[in-house]
């Protein structure tokens, strides 16, 4: 932690629960602007049902990129203004709860679960269920192998 922030002032006195709520409310724009560089750029991953239209005004992408450039040096201000530690992510943490969500998204996705969206049609199930079963069973080899890596085995 920093004694002294910019301008030679004492950091701005914070409690900890204050100091937390910085911690995760600046990391998240982090986050969040390195998305938007991605989508900008067109760098960021697609999936077969994940497309970007490109759609943003011509000039966004460059004139964006200073912006953002200002905006993480205002962040990097701003934590040590606050003396912020910053905090350190985990991926495996991220990886698995990530997993662990898209498992709840699967689970509801089952026929029987599909009622509270309106009628399911006869012959839906047999059909669907068994692809949520594979997908689901997909991402559970998945946290399984995030599993055996955390606990050192191969």
């Amino acid at each position: 932690m920093t004694s002294v922030t910019r301008g030679g002032l004492p950091p701005i006195p914070l409690n900890e629960p204050q100091r937390l709520h910085f911690e995760v409310a600046l990391a998240s724009l982090e986050t969040a602007l390195s998305e938007v560089e991605a989508v900008a750029k067109g760098t960021v991953a697609m999936g077969s049902l994940t497309r970007f239209e490109h759609d943003l005004p011509p000039a966004f992408a460059e004139g964006a990129a200073p912006m953002i450039s200002a905006l993480r040096a205002e962040i990097a201000m701003l934590a040590a203004d606050l003396d912020l530690a910053g905090s350190r992510r985990h991926a495996s943490r991220v990886v698995r709860a990530t997993l662990i969500a898209q498992l709840m998204r699967l689970d509801d996705g089952y026929a029987a679960k599909l009622r509270g969206y309106g009628t399911v049609q006869d012959g839906v199930a047999p059909r669907l269920d068994p692809a949520i079963d594979r997908l689901r069973s997909g991402v559970i080899q998945l946290i399984a192998l995030l599993q055996r890596q955390d606990t050192g085995h191969a």
